[in-house]
């Protein structure tokens, strides 16, 4: 993800990857790591396939946490089955 060719887009054959691999590990809890977030917004900011991982995902109840970053803000949401976590670049402890 990244490239300056397809910014913020996990390549199909990273979807069938995936599909696979939940597929493969159904009894396993999983979590999603990635820079890209799934949200609403600047759509030059989120991942713009969002909904084809959706489509993968929402099959997959083990599928359970999606982590992921590039804005400076923590937000926690529910997408489907999904709990979607948002880290700020840096967090500061008090």
């Amino acid at each position: 993800m990244g490239r300056r060719d397809r910014p913020n887009v996990i390549p199909a054959h990273e979807l069938k990857w995936l599909q696979a691999d939940l597929q493969a590990h159904r009894h396993l809890e999983t979590v999603l790591l990635n820079h890209s977030p799934v949200g609403l917004g600047d759509p030059n900011l989120h991942l713009r396939n969002r909904l084809q991982l959706m489509s993968v995902l929402k099959l997959y109840p083990q599928a359970r946490w999606y982590f992921c970053g590039h804005h400076h803000l923590y937000e926690r949401t529910r997408w489907a089955h999904i709990d979607v976590i948002r880290f700020p670049a840096a967090v500061a402890m008090t």
